[in-house]
């Protein structure tokens, strides 16, 4: 079976963490912690020596500005940033290095992109609404490093976002509309 490249960006319900799930191997481990907020940073929970692609994913997300911590499992990669940071600044450079390092024969052409918003009602249960589905985007034949960039914040801009809460309101079917409104 031949997987397609397929990126999945997650937005967390706290807007400083974001997950992003691959559809390739990183590595064996179960978690790698890193950076200086990172209770398990440095550490594994299985106790065996991270490949080197977890390693050097682990250095150089560290190194962009604004990347608090992270963890690194077999599938995907968990991102925290700092409060003075905003995603659509420090999104591109960690999508950049993601594709760069995990997709490099992505380099020229195309991946598959989707985005997930997860949200937690009142009642305290978790929803995801998927705003993007593999949407295909073009990897410029420059991303390359030391910094590479990758720019799909769009995917989280007002109007995919406004088509979730319309949809995911399980009380809009039952408002009227504004012209219903108007009459009445």
């Amino acid at each position: 079976m031949k997987t397609v490249p397929h990126l999945k960006i997650e937005q967390h319900p706290n807007p400083l963490r974001r997950d992003f799930h691959v559809s390739r191997e990183i590595g064996k481990v179960r978690l790698y912690g890193f950076g200086l907020e990172n209770s398990y940073s440095g550490s594994l929970v299985d106790e065996k020596e991270p490949e080197q692609l977890v390693k050097e994913l682990a250095d150089l997300l560290t190194a962009i500005p604004g990347v608090t911590d992270g963890h690194i499992d077999q599938y995907s990669v968990g991102i925290g940033i700092g409060q003075a940071f905003e995603w659509e600044d420090i999104g591109p450079q960690v999508v950049g290095v993601l594709v760069a390092k995990i997709f490099p024969e992505c380099i020229g052409k195309s991946i598959e992109i989707s985005a997930t918003l997860s949200t937690i009602d009142a009642s305290g249960y978790g929803h995801h609404f998927d705003v993007a589905k593999r949407i295909p985007t073009d990897v410029p034949a420059d991303i390359s490093e030391p910094n590479p960039v990758l720019d799909v914040e769009s995917l989280f801009s007002c109007a995919p976002l406004q088509k979730v809460v319309d949809n995911g309101d399980p009380l809009a079917s039952e408002r009227p509309d504004d012209d219903t409104q108007a009459q009445a």
